[in-house]
Protein backbone atom coordinates (compact mmCIF):
# COMPACT_ATOMS: atom_id res chain seq x y z
CA UNK A 1 0.00 0.00 0.00
CA UNK A 2 2.94 2.38 0.49
CA UNK A 3 3.78 2.24 -3.20
CA UNK A 4 0.23 3.17 -4.14
CA UNK A 5 0.35 6.19 -1.86
CA UNK A 6 3.32 7.63 -3.75
CA UNK A 7 1.77 10.11 -6.12
CA UNK A 8 3.47 11.80 -9.04
CA UNK A 9 3.81 15.08 -7.15
CA UNK A 10 5.47 13.29 -4.26
CA UNK A 11 7.95 11.51 -6.51
CA UNK A 12 8.72 14.39 -8.90
CA UNK A 13 7.89 17.43 -6.81
CA UNK A 14 5.08 19.94 -7.08
CA UNK A 15 7.11 22.45 -9.13
CA UNK A 16 8.14 19.92 -11.77
CA UNK A 17 4.63 18.48 -12.15
CA UNK A 18 3.20 22.01 -12.40
CA UNK A 19 5.70 22.96 -15.13
CA UNK A 20 4.95 19.80 -17.10
CA UNK A 21 1.19 20.44 -16.91
CA UNK A 22 1.60 24.10 -17.93
CA UNK A 23 3.78 22.97 -20.83
CA UNK A 24 1.13 20.49 -21.95
CA UNK A 25 -1.52 23.22 -21.84
CA UNK A 26 0.73 25.55 -23.86
CA UNK A 27 1.35 22.80 -26.41
CA UNK A 28 -2.39 22.28 -26.68
CA UNK A 29 -2.91 25.95 -27.54
CA UNK A 30 0.00 25.85 -29.99
CA UNK A 31 -1.68 22.91 -31.70
CA UNK A 32 -4.88 24.96 -31.92
CA UNK A 33 -2.90 27.78 -33.55
CA UNK A 34 -1.35 25.32 -35.99
CA UNK A 35 -4.76 23.90 -36.91
CA UNK A 36 -5.81 27.42 -37.86
CA UNK A 37 -3.57 27.00 -40.91
CA UNK A 38 -6.12 24.57 -42.32
CA UNK A 39 -9.05 26.99 -42.06
CA UNK A 40 -11.06 27.41 -45.24
CA UNK A 41 -11.31 31.19 -44.96
CA UNK A 42 -8.66 33.81 -44.37
CA UNK A 43 -10.49 35.49 -41.49
CA UNK A 44 -10.89 32.13 -39.73
CA UNK A 45 -7.20 31.39 -40.28
CA UNK A 46 -6.22 34.66 -38.58
CA UNK A 47 -8.82 34.41 -35.84
CA UNK A 48 -7.97 30.82 -34.93
CA UNK A 49 -4.22 31.30 -35.08
CA UNK A 50 -4.04 34.60 -33.18
CA UNK A 51 -6.69 33.52 -30.67
CA UNK A 52 -4.79 30.39 -29.69
CA UNK A 53 -1.43 32.16 -29.59
CA UNK A 54 -2.86 34.75 -27.19
CA UNK A 55 -4.28 32.01 -24.96
CA UNK A 56 -0.94 30.17 -25.09
CA UNK A 57 0.86 33.34 -24.04
CA UNK A 58 -1.58 33.77 -21.14
CA UNK A 59 -0.85 30.22 -19.96
CA UNK A 60 2.92 30.67 -20.18
CA UNK A 61 3.08 34.15 -18.64
CA UNK A 62 0.81 33.27 -15.74
CA UNK A 63 2.57 29.93 -15.17
CA UNK A 64 5.90 31.72 -14.81
CA UNK A 65 4.41 33.87 -12.04
CA UNK A 66 2.90 31.01 -10.00
CA UNK A 67 4.39 30.33 -6.59
CA UNK A 68 3.93 26.56 -6.20
CA UNK A 69 4.24 26.86 -2.42
CA UNK A 70 1.20 29.15 -2.28
CA UNK A 71 -2.23 27.55 -2.41
CA UNK A 72 -3.77 30.89 -3.44
CA UNK A 73 -1.35 31.26 -6.35
CA UNK A 74 -2.05 27.76 -7.64
CA UNK A 75 -5.80 28.29 -7.23
CA UNK A 76 -5.65 31.55 -9.20
CA UNK A 77 -3.84 29.77 -12.03
CA UNK A 78 -6.36 26.93 -11.94
CA UNK A 79 -9.18 29.46 -12.23
CA UNK A 80 -7.42 31.05 -15.22
CA UNK A 81 -7.35 27.66 -16.93
CA UNK A 82 -11.11 27.32 -16.42
CA UNK A 83 -11.74 30.84 -17.76
CA UNK A 84 -9.72 30.03 -20.88
CA UNK A 85 -11.67 26.80 -21.22
CA UNK A 86 -14.96 28.72 -21.27
CA UNK A 87 -13.56 31.39 -23.61
CA UNK A 88 -12.64 28.58 -25.99
CA UNK A 89 -16.26 27.42 -26.02
CA UNK A 90 -17.49 30.95 -26.73
CA UNK A 91 -15.07 31.24 -29.66
CA UNK A 92 -15.84 27.78 -31.03
CA UNK A 93 -18.39 28.94 -33.65
CA UNK A 94 -15.70 31.12 -35.25
CA UNK A 95 -13.36 28.23 -35.97
CA UNK A 96 -14.14 27.30 -39.57
CA UNK A 97 -12.52 24.38 -41.34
Amino acid sequence: TCRRARRLTVRLGVARVFRVCALLLALDYLLGAYLGVFSSTEWSFWFTTVFHLVLCAAIVVRASAVDVTSHASITAYYMLVWKLFYIEYIALPFFVR
